[in-house]
């Protein structure tokens, strides 16, 4: 067992009395048994008679298996969302995908990340890079092309809409400020901006499709069509040719889950592949698509093999005994799978999604985790489960039918353990917005949702000119300012909800609350509708400062009602002892994209004893690494409230102690050697105690409103190390 060390980000709660911060490196080494490799065996491409730059027959579908080159196909793919993992692990999860015994990839590819801004495109080719921080994590022709130097197929899921778990389905947010517009219809506005991001996409995609040589052999028609409530197909038939037109060839299929939705949301007159999902009940759902589509394949696009989290309720996990069970069921069919997540990964930055439905006529919002854990067969950071080595057993017995190479697991690295570090800097509320940039500035006389401020754009296209029209904003946070005179203690109504979560300040300090309950139906969050405050001042004059937080679109949909989500104070105004304030509304769009925080300059140096933190605060952290001595990284953040984590400028997620999740996943290749920056920003305070054991033996989370949770932990020389659940 190795020990090695790291470095910490963590933001304050209430009062800032600890100051340790806790950090994890690496995992446990595991000896894995040794298969006996036969290099004499074909690799995939080998056996398929596929090289490169020759046509070959492609995919096609026989009655109960799939056909490449005329030889049978089972297709054993899990997913691996390029967008979720850092390119620096892109390899190592290929190779581990591909020792499990699978023979494809599959991935989403999200529109919002490769059109950021309206005509603004990015693809992560190297000199061609926008501004945004997830621009060196998008070129999707690398990853496609890395999964075939691994030997494996792949299938893309390009949209337009995704859904996967993804803010707004992996739709772009500037679609929200186009009037009249309506997604995933043939409405000719949002056709228009379809036509003009399949043009830059799929020319990329197009000389990768297996008839050509390429690894890709199935390509998605939108995605779970059947729930949407259209009148007609017409919409995946029109995406259909706008593909072809633009070069797909590959096999085209469709994804729902049929026991549900039957045929809806397919093309299966027009020949398209009719695929399913599920998690359970297998052999109905197997046996529904069988009967709808008797003469093809059976494919299942999702196995779930496990539910992704929302902050609050509790995470659940499924039993490894159930899902080999399923899994083998659904191999003995016969049917080909997709493990929906092989390696779920991470929500980086404030992409998390949401989920949210009408119950009667009460709306419940349910914002997405950081983590994308999703129970998957590797752990966030990559490494093995229990469930990763009884799918190799049920695979390897399909891969010994065809005779074709796998290669062995790759062995695992060290250990994490936790390292006291304190912040160098601190930045209070008021700095952080006077830093705000000029052009995230508005002056209003009405309140408008984020979507549609008319902010300037100063964000370099591809080729490197300034794009200068307005835009709005997309993510992050939005500041309401009101100065206004006010009797003693004023009543103020939010009219409507909070989309999502606010705060309210006067004069930059802090007067409502967060607790840490999982219910959130009180003043300023997503549960409460018209809901009041009285605030205790006396009269006069005051900054009234209202700080949403947009916690994530939601990704999925029945009604075209369902894509209209626009955040921030967008549902109604804001009363002052039920009258409207005259006058003009400041309103910052505060986004912390990288190169603003790389700018930001109003540090005060870190005080031991700084008080009581009645406000957002940020906090940097500097530390030097040594060659050689940077791994995987995880945050413990059970203690320090609610708020976001910049690592040497990149944004690594949201955490709130409400939890499910209480850390925070930093991927090696975001450190670098020398020193190492960091900072936490807009710490929402909790009203929470701290517990004086927590750095002795026994840790706790100390909840309001809920039961304390206990987690395990022992000392190491007067340090907590915190125990995960290590390799069979």
């Amino acid at each position: 067992m190795k020990w090695y060390h790291g470095f910490a980000l963590i933001l304050a709660g209430e009062a800032l009395t600890i100051l340790i911060f806790y950090l994890a490196i690496g995992s446990l080494e595991f000896p894995h048994p040794k298969q006996k490799e036969d290099y004499d065996a074909p690799k995939l491409y080998e056996y398929y008679n596929i090289e490169p730059g020759i046509a070959s027959g492609g995919l096609s579908t026989g009655t109960d298996s799939f056909l490449l080159n005329g030889k049978s196909l089972t297709i054993l793919s899990g997913s691996l969302h390029y967008f979720r993992v850092h390119p620096g692990h892109w390899r190592d999860r290929l190779q581990k995908l591909r020792a499990m015994g699978c023979n494809t990839v599959e991935t989403y590819i999200p529109w919002n990340l490769h059109e950021p801004e309206k005509d603004v495109y990015d693809f992560g080719v190297e000199g061609s890079e926008t501004d945004y921080q997830f621009s060196k994590w998008l070129n999707v022709v690398k990853f496609i092309e890395m999964a075939k130097d691994e030997d494996l197929f792949v299938i893309i899921r390009p949209g337009p809409y995704i859904g996967a778990d993804w803010d707004f389905g992996g739709l772009p947010s500037y679609l929200l400020s186009i009037p009249g517009l309506k997604v995933r219809t043939n409405n000719d506005l949002y056709l228009d901006r379809v036509d003009k991001y399949f043009e830059t996409l799929l020319p990329r995609l197009a000389p990768l499709t297996v008839e050509k040589g390429g690894p890709i052999i199935m390509v998605q028609i939108e995605n779970e069509y059947g729930y949407f409530k259209s009148e007609s197909n017409e919409h995946l038939e029109y995406l259909q040719m706008k593909m072809e037109s633009l070069g797909i060839d590959s096999l085209f299929y469709t994804s729902d889950r049929t026991a549900v939705v039957g045929r809806a949301g397919s093309l299966i007159e027009k020949g398209v592949l009719m695929t399913t999902k599920f998690q359970d009940n297998v052999e109905h759902e197997l046996s529904t698509l069988r009967k709808l589509q008797p003469y093809r394949p059976v494919m299942v696009m999702e196995f779930w093999n496990g539910r992704f989290d929302h902050w609050g309720p509790i995470h659940t996990a499924s039993r490894e005994l159930d899902y080999a069970k399923n899994l083998n069921f659904i191999i003995n069919f016969p049917a080909s799978v997709n493990l929906y997540m092989f390696h779920g990964g991470t929500n980086f930055g404030f992409m998390s999604g949401a989920s949210q439905w009408l119950l009667g006529d009460r709306i419940i919002y349910e914002p997405s985790t950081t983590s994308y854990g999703r129970d998957a067969l590797l752990t966030e950071n990559g490494d093995y489960t229990e469930k990763y080595f009884l799918t190799r057993q049920l695979f390897m017995q399909v891969q010994q039918l065809y005779g074709i190479h796998v290669p062995d697991p790759p062995i695992l690295g060290q250990l994490s353990i936790p390292l006291a570090i304190e912040p160098s800097h601190q930045m209070n509320y008021m700095n952080i917005v006077g830093s705000t940039p000029s052009g995230n500035r508005v002056f209003s006389d009405k309140l408008m949702p984020m979507e549609l401020l008319p902010l300037e754009s100063e964000i370099r296209t591809n080729e490197g000119e300034i794009f200068g029209e307005t835009k709005g904003q997309s993510y992050g946070y939005t500041l309401y300012r009101k100065f206004c005179f006010v009797e003693e203690n004023p009543e103020i109504q939010i009219l409507g909800r909070v989309n999502d979560s606010a705060i309210l300040l006067v004069n930059g300090e802090r007067y409502s609350e967060i607790k840490n309950s999982s219910k959130q139906i009180y003043f300023g969050f997503w549960s409460a509708v018209d809901e009041r405050k009285t605030i205790h001042i006396s009269n006069g004059t005051y900054n009234f400062d209202f700080l949403v937080e947009n916690m994530g679109r939601s990704c999925f949909g029945f009604t075209q009602e369902d894509f209209d989500q626009k955040k921030g104070l967008s549902e109604g105004s804001v009363t002052i002892n039920g009258l409207q304030p005259k006058g003009i509304w400041q309103i910052f769009a505060l986004d912390f994209q990288p190169k603003w925080v790389e700018s930001l300059n109003k540090w005060q140096e870190w005080t031991s004893d700084p008080g009581e933190l009645d406000s957002p605060t940020m906090f940097k952290f500097i530390l030097e690494l040594e060659e050689g001595n940077i791994h995987d990284t995880f945050l413990n953040m059970e203690e320090w409230g609610k708020g976001v984590v910049f690592v040497n400028n990149f944004n690594i997620g949201r955490y709130f102690s409400i939890g499910p999740q209480l850390s925070l996943y930093i991927p090696a290749p975001l450190l670098v050697p020398g020193e190492n920056f960091g900072c936490d920003t807009i710490g929402i305070p909790l009203i929470t105690k701290v517990d004086d054991t927590l750095l002795t033996a026994l840790s706790l989370i100390c909840l309001v409103d809920q039961k304390i949770e206990f987690r395990f932990s022992i000392q190491w020389k007067g340090i907590v190390v915190r125990i995960r659940r290590g390799l069979p």
